[in-house]
């Protein structure tokens, strides 16, 4: 399943990548915006990389029932994120919020990846 994540993750990510002006095209007629999310469509090229983990394990933790496991990962990461912003805030600007929702989406998938394991364990014991 995580294979077949990340690939289709990769798809998407050289999707938006290549074909971002398109698609933003396709969302709107209205020139401010697109030349204003030109900017951004990097940004938005790398999510599907660094979310897949974290929502392809969201599906699997929510099937086991195990939202206790998804709360630590979401606070986590919040933690993470917030810290990341209103450190590079100042410097980056927007794409410091940029940066701090993909280490939120990165920490997420590690944290519930780091509790796999655990599960694991805890079923073959």
């Amino acid at each position: 399943l995580l294979r077949v994540g990340l690939v289709t993750a990769l798809i998407f990510s050289i999707i938006y990548f290549i074909g971002g002006d398109i698609l933003l095209n396709l969302m709107t007629d209205d020139q401010d915006v697109i030349r204003g999310a030109h900017e951004y469509k990097y940004w938005a090229a790398v999510i599907p990389i660094f979310g897949f983990l974290a929502f392809t394990w969201d599906g699997i933790f929510i099937g086991a029932t195990r939202t206790r496991e998804m709360l630590v990962s979401m606070a986590g990461a919040t933690v993470v994120f917030f810290v990341t912003y209103y450190s590079l805030m100042p410097l980056l600007h927007n794409h410091g919020l940029w940066v701090a929702f993909i280490a939120y989406l990165g920490v997420r998938g590690i944290i519930l990846s780091l509790y796999r394991r655990k599960i694991s364990r805890q079923r073959s014991a």
